[in-house]
């Protein structure tokens, strides 16, 4: 939906429950946070992470909405520039009029491609996420659609609705994708373009002055180097008014080849909660055909093998800016000065392509925890199971002790009697007594030691299980194998 559209219930929902002052227990998952998201790109409410928790604060705009069922009057008044950018996309003038166009051209392009339902494989993929509710796990196990191009696509060409972004990851597992809304705040600090044209800049942000001490820049050619303190500075100042933490890399003293490979990477970190991205700088180099010395020719002319370099790398005019990016596989991202567009004005797709870096990491993160919440309520059933098995293991084992000692009394009651009666057969005297006395201690000993049957029948008490004994009855129960 546009962003001048009334809210839907939600959106409304989440409004009140800001403007409450955001008491816990109210939403589950982190819903919530996306429609706050999309409340503060209509400069409804203010998002901010300190420390890596989350906030927000309701602004006037967004008491007024609560007050009126509208936005105040004027809310929209200050974007002028997107708003003709937006009347030119849709073919009409400065007023609403449309705007007369030029005879097109027949193309003579194949036919485009749509889905069963006469929706583009973009418009389809975006409106599947916007079903789901702004998260989409998709198995791409047997599918050969190229996602990243679908969501380059919808990125580039701002298709997501309340001006979002739409985030593509690796789920819980490698086939498994997930495709997530992310809103994308409008930028709030002082422009790149005011700062470049200013003749100073009265107070750098502390990391990019530590730079300017350290030299850090010094690489950048002299024409060039303010320019790139200056992005510096106004990246680090509007991550810092979205509620980014901004870290400098300590870099290590020396010059030689073992420090430099251990110096960390990157001139400053942007944070967000647990996620960290860093950020660097770098000058390119433009390609120009070599012109061949008189000494090449000369040489190229008397060696078959010589050859002779057919282009040239010099210093150019352009910057780059390079993150790093740490969900699932990390890997760099180059933000390069192009004919067309400057990085300056790349420097909110930067924050944006971080906020979709940040939120895939929270939710990869909240997922390996549900994965190893349940694993371990997984594995304490298992625990259990195992414990109970060893208890009637015990069991067991003691019924079956008491079963060979009552077939051992039984036995011993025959023998015993024997030998009361060859006792008795033996004639008077101290041969005859010494003898019945001993059959008299084995019939007490069979009774009151042996038999089972003459003592307190009750389950007898079992030590609790050890852990190499869990491990062992884990193993008979077919559960995973652990290591102790």
């Amino acid at each position: 939906m546009p962003l001048k559209d009334p809210l839907h219930d939600d959106q409304v929902a989440v409004l009140r429950w800001i403007a409450d002052g955001c008491p816990p227990g109210v939403w589950e998952g982190h819903g919530y946070k996306l429609n706050a998201r999309a409340l503060e790109s209509r400069r409804l409410v203010k998002v901010s992470r300190p420390k890596g928790g989350w906030t927000a604060q309701l602004l006037p705009a967004g008491q007024h909405y609560l007050d009126h069922d509208d936005y105040p009057p004027g809310h929209w008044g200050d974007r002028p520039e997107r708003g003709r950018n937006i009347a030119q996309a849709k073919g009409l003038t400065a007023t609403g009029e449309p705007a007369t166009k030029p005879p097109r051209k027949r193309s003579t392009s194949p036919p485009r491609r749509t889905t069963p339902d006469g929706l583009t494989p973009t418009r389809q993929l975006l409106q599947d996420v916007v079903v789901a509710g702004g998260v989409l796990e998709r198995d791409t196990r047997d599918d050969k659609t190229n996602y990243g191009s679908l969501v380059g696509t919808i990125n580039r060409r701002k298709m997501a609705p309340d001006g979002q972004h739409l985030a593509m990851y690796s789920g819980a597992t490698y086939r498994q994708t997930v495709f997530r809304l992310v809103a994308v705040t409008d930028w709030q600090s002082a422009s790149p373009k005011e700062l470049l044209e200013s003749s100073r800049i009265s107070r750098w942000h502390p990391v990019v002055a530590s730079l300017r001490t350290q030299g850090w820049l010094d690489f950048v050619t002299n024409d060039q180097r303010r320019r790139a303190y200056v992005l510096l500075h106004c990246l680090a100042q509007e991550a810092e008014a979205r509620g980014y933490q901004i870290d400098e890399v300590t870099k290590l003293p020396g010059t030689d080849y073992y420090t430099r490979r251990q110096q960390p990477w990157g001139l400053f970190v942007l944070s967000s909660g647990d996620f960290r991205c860093p950020v660097d700088i770098k000058q390119l180099n433009d390609r120009v055909p070599h012109v061949p010395t008189d000494r090449e020719l000369a040489e190229a002319k008397q060696w078959s093998w010589k050859r002779i370099p057919p282009y040239d790398h010099v210093v150019s005019d352009r910057l780059a800016l390079v993150t790093l990016n740490s969900p699932g596989y990390p890997s760099e991202k180059s933000w390069p000065d192009t004919a067309s567009v400057p990085l300056d004005e790349k420097l909110g797709d930067v924050l944006a392509a971080f906020e979709c870096w940040a939120v895939a990491d929270e939710d990869q993160r909240e997922r390996r925890r549900v994965e190893e919440d349940k694993q371990a309520r997984q594995r304490e059933r298992e625990d259990e199971a195992a414990s109970a098995a060893y208890v009637e293991d015990a069991f067991g084992k003691a019924l079956t002790a008491h079963m060979e000692q009552w077939e051992l009394a039984n036995r011993l009651r025959h023998f015993v009697a024997a030998l009361r009666r060859r006792s008795i057969d033996l004639p008077e005297g101290d041969a005859r007594d010494a003898a019945l006395e001993w059959v008299k201690w084995c019939e007490r000993f069979v009774e009151e030691t042996v038999d089972p049957l003459q003592k307190p029948i009750r389950r007898p008490e079992v030590d609790p299980p050890a852990a190499s004994d869990v491990a062992e009855f884990r193993r008979r129960l077919g559960f995973s194998k652990t290591w102790w």
